[in-house]
């Protein structure tokens, strides 16, 4: 069987690497690592098996618990 391989984009023009992670992720949807210090876009062959907990983070609402409770009392 053979190995899935990531694929590596190498390039000084920060530009043209931007293009190609936004091509990535909008038309595309593949995920991908742009790293615009060391010049490299590497785009991932197979999806992630866990979320980003960023976009985990940005998802969920920070819940008041207290703020919840007595609310429900007052409605009872």
């Amino acid at each position: 069987m053979a190995r899935y391989k990531n694929q590596q984009i190498w390039s000084t023009d920060h530009a043209f690497l931007q293009n190609l992670a936004d091509e990535q992720r909008d038309y595309i949807g593949r995920d991908f690592m742009l790293d615009l210090q060391k010049g490299v876009l590497i785009i991932y062959a197979l999806p992630r098996r866990y979320k980003k907990k960023d976009a985990i983070a940005a998802k969920s609402k920070k819940r008041d618990k207290r703020e919840e409770k007595f609310e429900r009392r007052a409605r009872d």
